[in-house]
């Protein structure tokens, strides 16, 4: 365990200074955005809507990022990497506020599609701006580090947002659980907004550490034949089916705990810590069992 722990540091002093700053900002972004995962469900339906809603709305940000994540994708070639993700972080959060503010189901629908559109400006931005960060030797490492970051900062994230709803209670004098939940939601979602601190100084190269010019003039195959390639379905078909399965069971699960377990939310919290924390470790430990197999993802 050790001597993993040092292998990983010293892969992770490998890489260059924007990619260490976007690391920081996927922590900051796990860490802060903890509470929002954790309660949203619970809001929606603590603030008197029905489980068909909490359903759709659920599923309103996967429609809309369907639809329109290759146009966003085009979007962020045209605008970099850094703006694209910049510009989409803060679309998507002021699509959460109306979420968490809107009176009307109408109001938290039309939310929710705008965030799925906008998000995907900010989440289709990593992996391009870190294969142009990265080379063959680092490219593994930081793209598992990337993955792992998230869940890691939600290790610490989800345990103290499970005494945020009854700390501001007892602080603002809340009387309802609608409204402790609304609390935390809006304080995970304007703290979150420290995110753009790291990512403002970052500096994006010009061209790709492998060096390869960012701006090529190589002429672009259309969407639709990327789309229709043999590998496009290959790699497709497994997201689907994954995403068919834990759609109907991932979303819920704080649901699920609170209602038939009667969690509390500090329970819940702990419970989801600890989810985190082991989904963390899996992505980090990729980079050893990719030497110890023989791939290398940078040569793909």
């Amino acid at each position: 365990m050790k001597s993993f722990l040092h292998s990983t540091l010293n892969q992770f002093r490998q890489l260059n200074r924007p990619a260490r700053l976007f690391l920081m900002a996927l922590f900051l972004d796990g860490l802060l955005f903890a509470g929002w995962n954790l309660f949203f469900n619970l809001y929606i339906i603590s603030a008197g809507h029905s489980r068909d809603f909490l359903g759709l709305v659920n599923a309103a940000p996967s429609l809309s990022a369907l639809l329109l994540g290759v146009p966003m994708g085009l979007l962020s070639d045209r605008m970099g990497r850094k703006r694209a993700m910049m510009t989409g972080f803060i679309l998507a959060n002021f699509a959460i506020m109306g979420m968490i503010f809107g009176r009307s189901e109408v109001v938290i629908m039309v939310s929710a599609l705008i965030l799925g559109a906008t998000s995907q400006l900010y989440v289709l931005s990593q992996a391009p701006f870190m294969m142009k960060t990265s080379d063959d030797k680092t490219r593994d490492v930081l793209f598992s580090l990337s993955y792992g970051m998230f869940p890691l900062a939600n290790t610490l994230g989800n345990f103290v947002a499970g005494y945020l709803p009854s700390t501001f209670t007892r602080w603002f004098g809340l009387a309802t659980s609608a409204s402790a939940y609304q609390a935390v939601l809006i304080f995970s979602v304007l703290s979150s907004f420290l995110v753009l601190v790291p990512i403002a100084f970052i500096r994006e190269p010009k061209t790709a550490v492998g060096g390869t010019k960012a701006g090529s003039t190589e002429p672009r195959p259309s969407v639709w034949k990327v789309l229709l390639r043999p590998l496009t379905l290959k790699l497709s078909i497994p997201n689907l089916v994954i995403g068919l399965g834990a759609a109907t069971l991932v979303p819920y699960f704080n649901v699920f705990f609170a209602e038939r377990y009667k969690m509390s939310d500090a329970s819940l919290g702990i419970l989801f810590s600890v989810g985190a924390l082991l989904t963390g470790i899996a992505c980090i430990i990729g980079p050893r069992l990719v030497g110890n197999l023989g791939g290398n993802l940078g040569a793909t």
